[in-house]
């Protein structure tokens, strides 16, 4: 495609009469030979070579000759400093779809060749070693980002508190490594104790949507387990214990009658979504144990030794959790 130069003012002259020609504005005259419109202006402006191949083709369908050529050049007609200098003078003459194929071109070869590309400083898609088969630790994600997570499009974050959930978020960030030998960032918003864990990557988003899960509000959708975790006993399991880490809570509650001081283990899940609420009550049921009923968005097990028990057969990988259970233990001065 050859770049052609014009008297100044000339060009401008030229598309007034083609206007006129045709009684069409200028973002028409630039839809019928596929430019932009901003582009088709930047070349009446004299801001960027026109393309000459366009401005016959408008010249056919007007039946308007084009004014007299000073010169042309060809598509490449500098050394690449002087095309970085020219694309900053003239900017881009690509229609939309020459740009989106421009662009998916060059997003393929970064794929075939992404040490290349890093090493040049372009931003390259990260590479996952998704599961084959599903797993506990899958399972456990699952739960955690059914709890604390967000999912959309590219990415999904995983929100904890960044001084109780310290540990644990460091226990999360080995998980997810784990699965997809890939780190999430981690990141604490200022001025709270706010600490987001981002994973991002569009193929990583697509395996979990084929694992089940969804993107956008989970309130919202009231979503639910996936259908190959409900069905299996180890995998409910370990996606309760996800969830319990997450939106649940064991905790002491204490109470004095007739002036004497009691105090015993509660455990608790809260949630906004009825399905989850759901598969928390009949997990724990079919595990032996006796949950109370789902009120104010809560399943609990009001059972100090169904609190303990819970920790025995379904276990914590939160440390908030687990240091209730051993403070209530060391003020009883019950064995750790």
């Amino acid at each position: 495609m050859a770049r052609v130069v014009f008297e100044k003012g000339e060009l401008d002259q030229y598309l007034s009469l083609c206007k006129e020609k045709m009684d069409m504005s200028l973002p028409q005259l630039a839809q019928i030979i596929s430019v932009e419109r901003h582009t088709l202006n930047d070349w009446r402006r004299g801001k960027r070579l026109p393309n000459l191949e366009k401005l016959t083709q408008l010249s056919s369908l007007t039946n308007v000759p084009l004014p007299k050529m000073l010169s042309e050049k060809p598509e490449h007609w500098a050394s690449s400093a002087a095309a970085i200098h020219r694309h900053e003078l003239y900017g881009c003459n690509l229609t939309h779809a020459d740009r989106v194929k421009a662009g998916t071109n060059s997003q393929q070869r970064r794929r075939e060749y992404p040490e290349y590309y890093a090493s040049l400083g372009c931003n390259v898609a990260h590479s996952f070693a998704l599961p084959i088969n599903r797993s506990n630790e899958l399972a456990e994600l699952v739960g955690i980002l059914l709890g604390d997570g967000g999912i959309r499009p590219s990415q999904f974050t995983i929100i904890l508190n960044a001084v109780e959930d310290k540990q644990y978020s460091m226990y999360v960030i080995e998980l997810i490594y784990k699965l997809f030998f890939y780190k999430p960032s981690s990141a604490i918003r200022k001025g709270t104790k706010t600490l987001t864990l981002t994973s991002s990557g569009t193929e990583l988003i697509k395996y979990l949507l084929a694992q089940g899960l969804h993107i956008g509000n989970k309130v919202k959708q009231q979503v639910d387990v996936p259908s190959w975790i409900k069905e299996n006993g180890e995998y409910s399991r370990w996606c309760l214990r996800g969830l319990m880490d997450t939106d649940g809570g064991i905790f002491a509650h204490s109470y004095v009658i007739n002036h004497k001081a009691y105090s015993y283990l509660k455990t608790h899940f809260t949630n906004a979504s009825m399905p989850l609420l759901s598969f928390v009550h009949k997990t724990l049921k079919d595990n032996g144990f006796h949950p109370k009923n789902k009120q104010y968005r809560k399943v609990w097990l009001y059972s100090q030794v169904e609190s303990k028990r819970y920790l025995e057969l379904i276990g914590s990988s939160n440390e908030r959790l687990l240091k209730q259970i051993r403070c209530y233990n060391h003020q009883r001065g019950d064995v750790a």
